[in-house]
C-alpha cells in the first residue's frame, strides 16, 4: 500500500495517511500538497508522539509509539493509519506481541473490572467520557466483533453501558 505525506493547505499542518483514502477525508485535490510517496513497509519502526502522555515509559521500556505493519490495514475505510490497542482487538494483540511492544506477562489495561479508565488514564480516571456514547466510537461498539467474548485465552474487560432505570444494557 502506498502512503502519503500531505500538507493540508488550510492550516498548514502536515499528514500521513494511505494514498488510495485521500478522497475520503478531502474533497477536492487541490485542498492539499502531497510532500512525499512511502510504501508502507518504509515507515515500519519510526517513532512518532502519542496522541496522550499515558504509558510513555513504555516508548524506552518496551519500543512502544512506533510505526508497526500488519495485514489486517484495508483501502476500503479509514485513514490506512491504525492505533493500536493490545488488549481490546485480536489482531493489534496480534502485531504487538510480534514487534515485543507487549508481554504475556506485562499487561497494559487502563480499563478496570467495572469500565471506567483506572488512574494511570489523568483526564478520565474513575469515570466514563460522555462521548463514547455518540458517533463514531458508539458505531464501533454496535458494530464490534465479539473475538474476545468466543475465546478464553485472555481476559478482557468490557464497558457495559446501563441506562438509568437499569432497562437497557449494552457492552
Amino acid at each position: 500500500m502506498t502512503y502519503v505525506k500531505i500538507k493540508h493547505l488550510k492550516d498548514d499542518k502536515v499528514y500521513i495517511m494511505m494514498e488510495d483514502r485521500l478522497s475520503a477525508l478531502f474533497k477536492k485535490e487541490g485542498e492539499y500538497e502531497v510532500q512525499q510517496k512511502y510504501i508502507g513497509s518504509d515507515l515500519k519502526g519510526k517513532c512518532y508522539k502519542p496522541l496522550f502522555n499515558y504509558f510513555s515509559e513504555y516508548k524506552e521500556k518496551r519500543g512502544a509509539f512506533k510505526v508497526v505493519t500488519g495485514t489486517y490495514v484495508t483501502n476500503d475505510s479509514g485513514t490506512g493509519i491504525v492505533h493500536q490497542a493490545p488488549y481490546f482487538g485480536h489482531d493489534d494483540y496480534a502485531v504487538c506481541m510480534e514487534n515485543g511492544i507487549i508481554t504475556k506477562d506485562d499487561v497494559i489495561c487502563p480499563v478496570d473490572e467495572s469500565g471506567r479508565f483506572t488512574e494511570e488514564v489523568t483526564d478520565f480516571a474513575g469515570q466514563v467520557p460522555s462521548f463514547v456514547k455518540e458517533k463514531r466510537f458508539a458505531n464501533w461498539l454496535r458494530d464490534a466483533h465479539d473475538w474476545t467474548i468466543s475465546r478464553n485465552r485472555y481476559w478482557v474487560p468490557h464497558t457495559l453501558w446501563v441506562s438509568d432505570d437499569l432497562e437497557e444494557i449494552g457492552v
